[in-house]
């Protein structure tokens, strides 16, 4: 029952938010006490979106489909599932962006589109991608019933909520290359992003005839983690989202509705309180959210060259270090993964994760202390990522056994060295 309270329950709570920024001048405290006298006000976050922005969201994801699938792209292999398929994608994420993006540059420029229609119609799009998110979701358990991808790379839990939310399908797929998980996750989370971010830009100097300072600062932190991530596309294929969890509600309503909203409230923010930051506060931030993006790609890149070269690299001006580990697939294929532990992987076993929250901390301190609600994504991040770096170290012990045992006793620390 807990699935299906979340399958419903989702858009209304995150609505808080909403509320939030709305009615109550981005006071959290005050939306919680608004709904405690009158939960009615939530049946709000359940109203369908207007047809004109439904129409533009659907032309939207149909466009992000089209360039997906006409687009050239490099093919590249992922991880063994655990059924043991090799599956293979097509990458052409950061064309996909990059078109995009000037796509709608141009469109405005010719004065066919207003660069603010986004955030002047923000409810509805986030509307739409709530129902768009729950129609994903019935679609993908169908197609894991009916039509499944790989056979062996389903996981039942015999209760149709639990499926539902969870997932059944590890990659579900329409042909040989149109994976449905790395479409949503990846392109349509990653350039939502930025058209987002523009749009809450032009709705800033459309309000006060000027833009500061702190949203351009939160939008270019979020725009370079967009463009690492599309450019870079290949690691994503070894992430636990590609190689561990199936496509269900969780992914659906995550990559479109709550990415898409939690992790721009900075710029939502800034649309209604305008901080201009110093000259000397505005470089810390750059460089606080430079060093997360730093630490960020440094272990991203250390994880891929060790997996592209077996090992045979040099990782932090040393020879890697690395323990072998096997594990059986479904079909009882034995497996070999190197387990990284040099460079910044022999200081804690997530610096990736560590990266990420530098980066959440660093847009949220553009937006100042005098509201929680900008710092929400960092709060949210430290939490998920914590419980995430735990739920990997339990899936890893389960799948490596002896050998991450080994892992742990040479890497000790999850996050924070001497502390977690």
């Amino acid at each position: 029952m807990l699935n299906l309270f979340l399958i419903i329950a989702l858009p209304a709570i995150f609505g808080i938010w909403w509320i939030a920024l709305e009615f109550h001048d981005c006071s959290i405290w005050e939306a919680l006490r608004h709904v405690a006298s009158d939960p009615d006000i939530l049946l709000g976050c359940y109203q369908p979106p207007r047809l004109p922005v439904a129409f533009y969201f659907s032309i939207w994801i149909a466009f992000q489909a089209t360039l997906f699938t006409i687009l050239p792209g490099t093919i590249s292999m992922g991880q063994p599932t655990p059924a043991g398929e090799l599956l293979s994608y097509k990458l052409n994420g950061f064309k996909c962006w990059l078109v995009t993006v000037l796509t709608i540059l141009l469109l405005w420029a010719a004065g066919v589109v207003d660069l603010h229609f986004i955030a002047l119609n923000w409810r509805d799009f986030l509307s739409a991608s709530a129902y768009y998110a729950w129609i994903l979701a019935v679609l993908a358990v169908f197609k894991a019933h009916w039509t499944p991808s790989h056979l062996l790379d389903r996981e039942f839990s015999g209760n149709i909520f639990t499926d539902m939310y969870n997932g059944i399908e590890l990659n579900p797929r329409i042909g040989k290359y149109w994976d449905v998980k790395l479409f949503h996750n990846g392109h349509c989370a990653m350039t939502g992003w930025t058209l987002i971010d523009l749009s809450f830009i032009a709705l800033q100097y459309e309000k006060y005839g000027f833009i500061t300072n702190s949203i351009l600062i939160v939008s270019f932190i979020r725009a370079v983690v967009s463009v690492d991530f599309l450019w870079n596309e290949d690691w994503y294929l070894r992430s636990i989202d590609i190689c561990e969890e199936p496509f269900g509600f969780y992914f659906t309503f995550g990559s479109g509705f709550f990415l898409h909203f939690m992790y721009t409230l900075q710029s939502q923010y800034l649309v209604r309180h305008p901080v201009s930051l110093s000259h000397g506060t505005a470089i810390f931030l750059l460089l606080l959210g430079g060093t997360g993006y730093g630490i960020y790609y440094l272990a991203s890149d250390q994880k891929n060259a060790v997996r592209r070269t077996q090992g045979n690299c040099i990782v932090g001006s040393k020879r890697a270090k690395c323990i072998k580990a096997q594990f059986v697939t479904k079909d009882g294929v034995t497996q070999e993964s190197l387990l990284i532990r040099s460079g910044l992987w022999g200081v804690v076993r997530h610096p990736n994760y560590v990266g990420a929250l530098l980066m959440t901390l660093a847009m949220g301190g553009v937006c100042g202390c005098d509201s929680l609600l900008p710092w929400t994504e960092s709060i949210f991040a430290a939490v998920f990522l914590v419980m995430r770096s735990l739920r990997v170290d339990a899936k890893c012990a389960r799948k490596y056994g002896q050998s991450w045992n080994l892992y742990r006793e040479k890497v000790r620390w999850n996050l924070i060295p001497g502390v977690f």
